[in-house]
């Protein structure tokens, strides 16, 4: 049988009905932790000035990382995700680097957060994972 609310029914209202718990409980998960930056290693850094920096958030089980980067290491980790911050299996993702030419970022399921191609000039991060096998 379909329920039906009262019209003048406010957010923060209490409803005696389990349904509605349970409802909250869903929209609670989807809402976004606060973007964390991250402590890089192995000569990366943000790339400054007018650009985006480096940070990464969780909306339900996906995972966010955005921002420019320059200057590091290839092949090792620019930072590490926390735990429950990591992929299930290791996940790789084409991006841009100095302008136009190819870059590849590599998210380790240790959380390693790797650049493997592309020109230390700066890396553009935009990328999006789920943590949920």
């Amino acid at each position: 049988m379909a329920q039906t609310l009262p019209a003048n029914l406010a957010l923060n209202d209490t409803i005696d009905e389990p349904w509605v718990d349970a409802v909250r409980a869903c929209l609670a998960e989807l809402q976004p932790t606060a973007w964390v930056l991250p402590t890089f290693a192995n000569g990366w850094s943000n790339f400054g000035g007018i650009y985006q920096v480096a940070r990464y958030r969780k909306v339900g089980d996906v995972v966010q990382v955005e921002g420019l980067v320059k200057g590091g290491t290839f092949n090792v980790a620019m930072f590490t995700l926390p735990v429950g911050f990591r992929p299930p299996l290791t996940v790789q993702f084409a991006q841009i680097s100095n302008g136009a030419a190819a870059a590849g970022i590599s998210v380790q399921t240790d959380g390693g957060f790797v650049c493997f191609l592309g020109n230390a000039a700066n890396v553009q991060i935009n990328v999006q994972f789920s943590v949920t096998p």
